[in-house]
């Protein structure tokens, strides 16, 4: 058995672990912990990983518990909340469609009574799009025509986005003949159809103007003012500046007292190494500053240089820094130093930590693919918060034919829909 905060930590993680022990124990001492997964987002980066709703759904399924979570989930449906905002209402519609698809009559009920309380400035789009899941244009009418264009936390991209998801059903071309002749009768639809049109013309004006602008010469950028615009524009000129330009504007712009220009010439480096003396860089390493400090880490990435790696192996020994160091070792990798970062997985620090120590590793593995990464790749596997970075670390074991039995088998369960597709 394991105790309750460790089963905890395997739902946050999303690891497919929990629902190989549910199969195989007494699942009553870690029922709530389950519900609770279930209300709250407790991922590490909900913006970016994937939903939890499929994970979520297996694990109650393994449970043998459906009748308890039915009843819960139709509760936090129905009762008014004091703070809301605590309330994961996607994961909750979510698993309330699944209940309703499975011929649920009263929880299809409860779905739209608690959507039609809530609206999109509580449960979201990302409720509303369980509508077209479950019930495919009705629901998209249903959830569209409630969307209120004058409240300011209501966007237009959250229609767009579930035109999008009934597209993607019916196809574009029905999905336009439908909307069309159900904005006919229904006056609110109309409202939000003819305002999201509105938008995408708008849009698609500032994108051709922007396409038709003569881009700045390197001249002209060095002499403005930075603005909100400026980065934007000097990565626009880069696209095509040969490596003799960009150290000539490195020489200008990595000494500029403007941070910001400083800071968006360190971003086009992100993706192609500087061709000049690295030393400038070494020293924006270290800038108080801690967006232009980190851009030049990245950038240092990119960069094979003695000095970098001798940067590197200092950074690494750090308390505070040793992320920074396996960064910088990405473009001056060389064998042996997967021992290091092994010994740095092994000792306890913050997710976050851990999360960029396993995005360092990711990118030396990108360029240097080696079976001294084993370990490593093993103790992320556990450790890592982030289920994206998980299913790479997966996917590396994979590859250099290395991956444990015990762990495929976890993966199938995984909540990172990558990550069983690797193993499948």
């Amino acid at each position: 058995m394991v105790d309750v905060s460790t089963f905890e930590s395997w739902l946050a993680k999303g690891l497919g672990r929990s629902a190989v022990f549910l199969e195989n124990h007494d699942p009553a001492s870690y029922l709530n912990a389950l519900l609770y997964a279930c209300i709250h987002n407790v991922t590490y980066d909900a913006q970016c990983e994937d939903g939890r709703t499929p994970y979520l759904w297996r694990l109650i399924q393994l449970s043998k518990h459906q009748a308890f979570f039915q009843n819960q989930v139709s509760k936090y449906l129905t009762e008014k909340h004091d703070s809301p905002d605590e309330c994961d209402w996607a994961q909750l519609f979510g698993l309330a469609r699944l209940f309703a698809a499975e011929g649920n009559a009263q929880m299809r009920r409860v779905m739209y009574s608690a959507f039609e309380r809530l609206g999109f400035e509580i449960a979201g789009v990302s409720s509303a799009e369980e509508f077209i899941a479950l019930d495919g244009f009705d629901g998209f009418v249903f959830a569209a025509s409630r969307f209120d264009i004058r409240h300011p936390d209501n966007e237009l991209w959250e229609i767009g986005s579930l035109i999008s998801d009934l597209e993607d059903r019916l196809g574009k071309e029905q999905s336009s003949l439908l909307i069309a002749q159900a904005a006919r009768r229904n006056q609110n639809l109309a409202t939000v159809i003819e305002a999201v049109q509105q938008r995408e013309r708008k849009i698609d004006e500032e994108n051709a103007d922007y396409k038709s602008r003569v881009s700045p010469t390197y001249l002209e950028l060095k002499v403005q003012r930075s603005n909100s615009s400026w980065a934007s524009e000097l990565r626009r000129w880069s696209t095509t500046a040969t490596p003799e330009e960009i150290k000539v504007a490195g020489d200008d712009f990595l000494f500029d007292e403007d941070g910001e220009k400083v800071w968006g010439f360190l971003r086009i480096l992100n993706r192609r190494p500087f061709p000049g003396n690295p030393m400038q860089l070494l020293v924006l390493a270290d800038d108080q500053r801690e967006r232009v400090r980190r851009a030049a880490v990245i950038a240092l990435s990119n960069v094979t240089h003695p000095d970098v790696r001798r940067r590197a192996q200092v950074l690494l020994q750090s308390k505070d820094r040793f992320a920074d160091g396996a960064r910088m070792l990405v473009s001056n990798y060389e064998s042996g130093d997967f021992r290091i970062l092994e010994d740095l997985l092994r000792q306890p620090m913050t997710h976050h930590e851990f999360h960029d120590l396993g995005f360092s590793v990711e990118y030396i593995l990108k360029r240097n693919s080696t079976p001294d990464a084993e370990a490593a790749l093993l103790l992320l596997y556990e450790k890592d918060p982030c289920s994206n970075c998980r299913e790479s670390f997966v996917r590396f074991l994979i590859n250099m034919n290395k991956i444990p039995d015990w762990m495929r088998s976890e993966c199938r369960y995984d909540a990172n829909a990558g990550t069983i597709e690797a193993v499948l």
